[in-house]
């Protein structure tokens, strides 16, 4: 199973996300390091375990609203800098070719959230103009799916890659949302199925992989010190169900 650790931006610095309400994200407080500079919490992560991949959410972005902070571009090509074997995610509330290109680097990949488009036009219009590397982003809310319906009715319109976010489990403790996974998993054909929102043990990954699911975005649990690197290790010689 392909385990990728999350960090989520805002003005700078890293906030922990929790069940997508994000004017309540307040600065992370990990018990992997004192420290809450992207930086380290990316060097936190590659202690706890020799990670390929490495997503990163850019809340200001994504909301529009202006970074008061120090620049997100800087934090992630520093990073880069340090751990230049990392393939980076990128979720910006990227929408348009303009935005793409902002974020189009040789170790970026962009995560296309379906709750930053107004209409499947949109979305089409996108991806007939995207050369470089991406995934789609299936966000749900607690109440229901973010985004052109019939981006989520057309599984033909996703990319290899598609990530399940079920923004109402993310930091909450409180288990995958394995209905709404399994739903799109079934529609989903050859595709590789990402979970995120609401993994807290190696367990939920068991379920996950059981299920079909390639691979899962972490954050809460890796903090909370409830997924080790012995669990890791040990995910990683299961085979799949």
């Amino acid at each position: 199973m392909h385990i990728i650790p999350v960090i989520d931006l805002l003005n700078g610095t890293v906030v922990h996300a929790k069940k997508g309400i994000r004017a309540d994200y307040h600065h992370i407080q990990s018990k992997l390091t004192d420290a809450n500079h992207p930086i380290d919490i990316v060097k936190s992560f590659q202690r706890l375990y020799p990670f390929k991949t490495l997503y990163i959410a850019d809340l200001n972005a994504i909301q529009q609203q202006e970074n008061t902070g120090e620049s997100h571009q800087k934090i992630i090509e520093s990073i880069h800098q340090l751990f230049p074997a990392l393939t980076i995610w990128i979720d910006a509330g990227i929408n348009c070719i303009e935005k793409a290109n902002a974020w189009t680097r040789q170790y970026t990949k962009l995560v296309l959230g379906s709750e930053s488009f107004a209409s499947i036009e949109q979305y089409q219009h996108l991806i007939t103009k995207l050369t470089h590397p991406y995934l789609l982003s299936l966000d749900f809310s607690a109440q229901s799916y973010l985004g052109p319906k019939a981006l989520l009715a057309n599984h033909s319109m996703w990319p290899l890659e598609t990530i399940v976010m079920t923004l109402s489990k993310v930091g909450a403790n409180a288990g995958v949302d394995i209905q709404t996974i399994k739903n799109i998993v079934s529609k989903s054909q050859q595709k590789h199925i990402y979970a995120a929102g609401g993994v807290r043990d190696v367990n939920d990954l068991i379920q996950l992989q059981n299920n079909r699911v390639t691979g899962a975005l972490i954050a809460s649990a890796f903090h909370h010190q409830q997924i080790s690197s012995q669990d890791l290790t040990h995910l990683s010689s299961i085979k799949k169900a």
